[in-house]
């Protein structure tokens, strides 16, 4: 990745941190996390109440709790990634206050399971009965025809 950046006329470092490093961090890196036995790179943005937002490629703007996160992060690495001429880091993606949401476990289930939207919860039902659930397999999901 720093042959990447380089390449590309910027500059890259790569650190070993830890939790508390991320907490004192202003400015956003890149962190490998696997995810579904999946490895790939996310953009840390920032902590905020405990929940640690990220720019993530496939899922799009996501947060975790700090412990889940630390499962997920792998091998505690960071990538800075900054310019060359005076080691200005790039922060077009810095974490902002209209950033700072997220659906707590409580809401999220109140979301899901809410039986008091009839409409919703039918909806749910027909889209979870297209799935095919084979013993001991994944999951299929069989797309409308």
């Amino acid at each position: 990745m720093k042959k990447f950046v380089k390449v590309l006329g910027y500059q890259g470092d790569g650190y070993k941190v830890d939790l508390e490093d991320l907490k004192t961090l202003n400015t956003p890196c890149i962190i490998p996390i696997k995810i579904f036995d999946y490895r790939h790179f996310v953009v840390f943005r920032g902590i905020y109440k405990g929940h640690i937002f990220l720019a993530d490629l496939w899922r799009g703007d996501i947060s975790f709790t700090l412990d889940e996160f630390y499962d997920k992060w792998y091998e505690k690495v960071i990538f800075v990634v900054s310019t060359k001429d005076a080691g200005k880091v790039l922060t077009l993606l810095q974490l902002k206050e209209n950033d700072l949401n997220f659906i707590d476990e409580d809401t999220a289930r109140e979301i899901i399971f809410d039986r008091t939207n009839p409409s919703a919860t039918a909806a749910a039902e027909r889209e979870f009965k297209q799935m095919v659930d084979v013993p001991g397999e994944y999951q299929y999901y069989r797309a409308k025809k």
